[in-house]
């Protein structure tokens, strides 16, 4: 039956994590969880304890929500992999991805960056990464359409779209 082959592989999978990074996959409520354990045992980083209340606070104000998607309402596949295959035409694939915080991974990735003069970042050649705290005065009305998104997100049009 389906749960006795559930079962199978979740066992599969508990294993499969306690042989690779000695955790057992049932301490964990979901996957990004776990997942972010076996990543610090396997690279060997110590995240230092926040003793501090206000580094604490100001690390849960910057916890926000939203949703980050690129919807088209039809897509068609054309690929050598197709039945249907048309050469003449674009090979084009599909692809989904479900990712949780999909703008926390924008802006989580390669924070490299130093202030060179108001306002311009460059690349820098410390591979640290950082948060910093800062005050942006804005208009009233900007603050209140604001207020439920990061400040800079980007509102694009994909290749191919129509609709914004």
């Amino acid at each position: 039956s389906d749960v006795t082959l559930l079962t199978y592989v979740f066992e599969n999978f508990r294993d499969v994590c306690f042989h690779a990074y000695n955790l057992n996959s049932v301490w964990y409520y979901t996957a990004p969880g776990l997942t972010f354990d076996a990543a610090l045992k396997d690279t060997g980083i110590e995240l230092d304890l926040l003793t501090d209340y206000n580094m604490v606070l100001m690390k849960e104000k910057g916890i926000q929500g939203g949703i980050s998607q690129c919807c088209k309402g039809y897509c068609e596949e054309n690929n050598k992999r197709m039945d249907n295959y048309d050469s003449e035409s674009e090979s084009t694939y599909l692809t989904y991805y479900d990712i949780n915080n999909l703008y926390g991974l924008g802006v989580g990735r390669d924070k490299n960056f130093r202030r060179e003069r108001k306002g311009v970042y460059t690349r820098s050649r410390s591979r640290l990464s950082s948060a910093s705290l800062v005050s942006v005065n804005r208009s009233r009305p900007l603050h209140n359409s604001h207020s439920d998104l990061l400040l800079c997100p980007e509102n694009k049009t994909p290749p191919g779209g129509k609709h914004k």
